[in-house]
């Protein structure tokens, strides 16, 4: 997803019900484990991150904040 600033960030969501609670329908759906996800984004100079459910109760986590909770740093 692109935010104001024009930066393009990876959507992760929680649950199922937290995609959902998006304006339009859902497109496809997959579970992955976190770490694998967060260790992706770090390898895709094209993202500045991942937002957690873009919908509700947001959280952003830029690269530095992913380096940080998988102890890279």
């Amino acid at each position: 997803m692109k935010t104001g600033d024009g930066k393009v960030w990876w959507a992760a969501f929680t649950s199922f019900e937290e995609e959902l609670k998006g304006g339009g329908s859902v497109q496809s759906t997959f579970l992955t484990d976190i770490a694998q996800l967060f260790n992706s984004a770090l390898q895709v100079n094209e993202i500045e991150g991942i937002i957690l459910n873009p919908w509700n109760r947001t959280i952003m986590l830029d690269k530095n904040l992913i380096n940080i909770i998988l102890g890279n740093m």
